[in-house]
């Protein structure tokens, strides 16, 4: 059975905090001027994507094993090699 001494302790005595007043016409335009540049939009995207390529992966490795991730990255690593001394060896010919 719960007392009438609990019940009040716990209702507070003091009322609820107010609304904030809305602010006057006018004295708040637009807010802080935004001065981004197209480059720091697109910094922010890449490292957005490159955050969520290194998030994932543990998972590529929980899932594929550590010589299948290994072997995946390797590969990748020399196609991407191969491509550009190609690229490299056409433009010195």
């Amino acid at each position: 059975m719960v007392s009438a001494s609990s019940v009040s302790l716990m209702v507070s005595a003091s009322s609820p905090p107010l609304p904030k007043e809305a602010p006057l016409e006018g004295e708040y335009e637009e807010g802080p001027r935004r001065e981004a540049k197209w480059w720091y939009s697109t910094f922010h995207t890449v490292t957005a994507m490159v955050g969520a390529g290194v998030l994932s992966l543990p998972y590529a490795i929980a899932y594929l094993g550590w010589y299948c991730f290994l072997f995946l990255v390797l590969s990748r690593m020399s196609l991407f090699e191969s491509s550009f001394m190609s690229n490299q060896i056409t433009w010195l010919a």
